[in-house]
């Protein structure tokens, strides 16, 4: 795991995200051809972004995006490469985008890293919600809860329809 984390951190390809695209192509085939959904979060968030990289993967999702680690002078690293996230920014055209969410005083999931992906991949959609709390993370779990109409439900409902609109036919 710290090779992972430590790869991740160095914007490195990695044994895991070379994994779990595979296994998203191989969800993929078996579904005759329908694009696969992905969601990270915290430790995963990172993940959904790399896994975004397979033509498999019809929409990704990536709520509180904590790894690579908030360290200094890394604050902004998306743990890909930069030559994958050109290949994803070729890619944006097509459909495949990326929607990122994280609270606003989240300090586990710096502002800075949801900055930097609209930066690289100008098609992504980015989501801060307001609060007070610095200690709020889990934006999706947090929605859950959420009570009806507040933004967080409302946010929780449009990450559900971007990931509709993109898996399902007919949803756009």
């Amino acid at each position: 795991m710290r090779r992972e984390f430590g790869a991740l951190a160095r914007n490195e390809a990695t044994p895991i995200a070379d994994w779990l695209r595979a296994f998203a192509e191989d969800e993929h085939a078996a579904s005759g051809g329908r694009p696969v959904g992905v969601i990270g979060m915290c430790f995963s968030g990172g993940y959904a972004l790399a896994m975004a990289l397979s033509p498999a993967v019809g929409a990704s999702v990536s709520s509180q995006p904590a790894v690579p680690f908030a360290i200094p002078g890394r604050r902004a690293n998306l743990g890909v490469n930069p030559e994958d996230i050109q290949e994803l920014r070729a890619r944006t055209g097509d459909g495949r985008t990326v929607r990122a969410l994280r609270f606003q005083r989240d300090f586990v999931s710096p502002g800075v890293r949801c900055d930097r992906l609209v930066e690289a991949l100008p098609a992504t959609e980015t989501v801060e919600i307001p609060t007070w709390n610095p200690l709020h993370h889990s934006v999706l779990a947090m929605g859950l809860r959420a009570a009806p109409g507040s933004r967080l439900a409302d946010e929780l409902d449009r990450t559900i329809a971007f990931l509709a609109s993109r898996l399902i036919p007919g949803t756009r």
